[in-house]
């Protein structure tokens, strides 16, 4: 029934503790509908549950009716199958949960029959506040959390009014008087102010590193179609082919001598990520390793260090250096993205691992999803002049994979720019030349186009791109370039990155979008040098790269500098943050080492863990519900019952305990009991090899050479610096471990 039905005489306008609980649980829903869809960028989402909620309101809550329970049953039903399909498609990602959380949204309106059940839309609709935070950490995201904050407190308050009047038997249409209504709001504000204060101590002085490993899975959600940076291009599909202005990192660019050289003006950086050296029927991919033996470093740089790479065996002096902030690097070893020739590259904050492949030039390090800091120093090969060494020979191309097509082609162009295409008889010092032949030949005869067409089959997509359809996006024109190059001899490989030139000239730094991502070419001019050609046409590239300034750019200037100051102010907050405001009242009194003890525990433990922990609380409850029974029944027919449930445990407990984790996982685990059971924990902040040489003077004399041995064995497998290892050599390692230590034990039980 409802209000006016009851109290046809109750003006419209009157503040009664119904209406006010059901106009703040509106406004709560609206909230975690909107926050979610903001954070994470899905139109999708809003229309779906957005409508869907507005639907079910207007027919159940906003009329006064409820719907039968066998609807209620049956939309149930159907969420939890739409749930438990998305679970086994995508996994258990924010995603999911949230339109599972949605969903259950929508047919819980449809049955408001109890005080509980409202209570029930708020908890609901906070959940999803909760997967928009763990979603998007932008400054939307921050603005929507804050409102939806005070929105859903000023719910739960009314709300709690609400089903205290209802246990009290209380008229809830009698309007509420001035007094009441200043109260209610006194009381807000002391909960509000509190929560603020409270929430800001915990975000000034708890770790901020503290789960962020545990929780990095969770954020950014994938956007829409957009795609960005990739390591593999596949012509005929969208690739890199991105128009989102999402941003991805933020670049300042300084001089030798520190100060910022970035402007408007300043010619667009390429920012490598991959190098694709095989191609097989319109598909580059990473080099494989056949055919070259290409040097890799890769160690633990600590905060403050750096790794120094090489390219050439020339001394080159570094001339440009770049701060670069990634927003949401990807969990596992990501690509750092640099420019040039990089010459050293320095994390900022803690320290990682990182590796360099000395033939590609491209730089990786381990990284937790999340933000990702660094600086690299730079050498521009295009400053310096082309040396040809007296008796320099041309490096060999293969080119057995190229089409016919495409190699005459390449021949007919550099044929009519009066240059001999025969690398036989070809000058070193004409390649240069011929290179730039080719990537003008693209650059003035092809279009761009971001439509794709599907590829004509039994034909190869560069091929038909050349002599056919003469339209493409990025990835033609540098499939195009690449091949054609090695069509005339000379070596050249597809790089795929983002393309540096937007800049905000009041943050002082340039932002990297996901439109921004492009592919190119290096070709190899000389035997020491590489040198980069973009084919794609030169306007297009510079409307899709280089906006032109207009209102709407300034706007979004204006914005995008507020949300950088969020970037570095609030979401970049960590300990040295912290460190620099407060000086030595920074301590964070031994969280963060008890924090990382256990969080690391959960997760080299993984699923035996989780496994054997419920297999415990299971027994557990068996154990004492068969106790409740033996107590009132015989003993003896529950002897049976019990002995076969003991071998059933005993039984699951062996499978469980099987080692079924990756090996080098297995192998850290057992370096960490060794240490452990030797007295001397390792703490999470410090490198393993570090720790084991700083305590090697403590620890036992016959247990350090298989410390040593696993620990060089782990660093090969987990982080590829050397040969892998054979088959069976991680459990040699672990069953040495074990046997040392026994050794080592029973030596120290004879001599006491």
């Amino acid at each position: 029934m409802t209000h006016a039905a009851r109290n046809p005489a109750r003006p419209a306008d009157a503040f009664d503790i119904e209406s006010a609980m059901r106009g703040s649980v509106v406004w709560s829903i609206a909230c975690g509908v909107m926050t979610f869809a903001i954070a994470s960028g899905s139109l999708g989402f809003f229309c779906l549950i957005g409508l869907g909620v507005l639907a079910a309101w207007l027919l159940c809550p906003g009329s006064g009716r409820v719907a039968p329970r066998r609807a209620i049953n049956a939309g149930l039903l159907g969420v939890i199958g739409f749930g438990i399909l998305q679970t086994l498609r995508l996994g258990f990602t924010v995603d999911a949960f949230a339109f599972f959380i949605g969903l259950l949204l929508v047919v819980k309106l449809l049955d408001l029959r109890r005080p509980s059940d409202w209570g029930q839309t708020i908890t609901l609709s906070a959940a999803l506040v909760v997967a928009g935070v763990l979603t998007s950490n932008t400054l939307a995201a921050g603005v929507s959390l804050l409102i939806s904050t005070a929105v859903i407190l000023r719910a739960v308050l009314r709300f709690q009014i609400y089903a205290a009047a209802v246990r009290g038997g209380r008229d809830l249409t009698e309007p509420w008087t001035q007094r009441q209504r200043a109260g209610l709001r006194r009381l807000q504000w002391s909960i509000g102010v509190s929560v603020f204060v409270i929430g800001s101590g915990v975000f000034l002085f708890l770790p901020r590193e503290l789960g962020a490993e545990a929780f990095g899975q969770w954020g950014g959600a994938s956007l829409g179609q957009s795609t960005g940076f990739s390591d593999e291009v596949t012509l005929g599909q969208p690739g890199l082919v991105s128009e989102s202005p999402t941003p991805v990192m933020d670049v300042v660019m300084l001089g030798r001598s520190g100060e910022n050289i970035g402007s408007l003006e300043y010619p667009p950086v390429y920012l490598r990520g991959a190098v694709l050296e095989e191609y097989d029927n319109g598909r580059w991919k990473a080099w494989s390793g056949r055919g070259r033996r290409a040097r890799v470093l890769a160690d633990f740089v600590p905060s403050g260090g750096s790794i120094r790479p090489w390219i050439s065996p020339r001394p080159n002096a570094w001339t440009t250096e770049l701060r670069i902030t990634i927003r949401n690097a990807r969990r596992g070893m990501t690509p750092l993205f640099t420019a040039w020739e990089p010459l050293e590259v320095s994390p900022i904050g803690s320290g990682r691992f990182i590796s360099f492949n000395t033939w590609l030039g491209t730089v990786q390090a381990d990284q937790a999803r999340g933000r990702l800091e660094y600086v690299v120093r730079l050498s521009d090969p295009t400053l310096r002049p082309l040396e040809i060494l007296p008796g320099a020979e041309r490096a060999e191309v293969d080119v057995s994979g190229i089409p016919d097509g495409v190699r005459s082609y390449a021949r007919d162009v550099v044929t009519r720019a009066s240059i001999d295409p025969d690398p036989a008889t070809r000058s070193l010092r004409e390649d240069v030349f011929a290179v730039r032949a080719l990537t003008n030949h693209l650059k003035n005869q092809f279009t761009y186009t971001l439509e794709d067409q599907p590829i004509p089959p039994g034909r190869d997509a560069t091929e038909w791109f050349l002599n056919d359809r003469k339209t493409g996006h990025c990835e033609y024109f540098a499939s195009a370039l690449a091949m054609m190059c090695r069509s005339v001899g000379i070596d050249a490989r597809v790089v795929t990155g983002y393309v540096m030139s937007d800049f905000n000239e009041v943050t002082r730094q340039y932002i990297v979008r996901e439109s921004s991502a492009h592919a190119w070419v290096e070709a190899r001019v000389t035997p020491d040098t590489w040198l980069t050609f973009d084919a794609t046409p030169s306007e297009e590239f510079h409307a899709i790269h280089q906006p032109e300034p207009s209102l709407t750019r300034s706007v979004m200037n204006i914005f995008e500098t507020i949300e950088y100051a969020w970037v570095t102010g609030v979401v970049a907050y960590n300990s040295e943050s912290r460190a620099s405001v407060f000086g030595p009242l920074s301590s964070d009194f031994g969280m963060l080492r008890a924090g990382g003890r256990m969080i690391n525990r959960l997760r080299f433990g993984g699923s035996p863990l989780v496994l054997r922990a419920a297999g415990v609380g299971i027994a557990v409850f068996c154990f004492s519900m068969l106790l409740g029974l033996i107590v009132r029944h015989r003993r003896d027919w529950f002897a049976a019952v019990l002995a076969s449930l003991g071998a059933w445990l005993r039984r699951a407990r062996h499978r469980l305990t099987i080692g079924r984790r990756p090996p080098d996982e297995r192998l850290r685990h057992a370096l960490l009991e060794t240490l452990s059971r030797s007295g001397h924990p390792k703490p999470d902040h410090e490198p393993m090899r570090m720790f084991i040489d700083r305590l090697r003077p403590g620890l036992p004399a016959g247990l350090v050479p298989a410390l040593d041995t696993a620990c060089d064995l782990l660093y090969r497998t987990r982080f590829r610096a050397g040969p892998a290892p054979e088959p069976g050599t991680i459990d040699g390692a672990i069953r040495a471990l074990a046997s040392s230590e026994k050794r080592t034990g029973d030596r120290h039980a004879r001599s006491e």
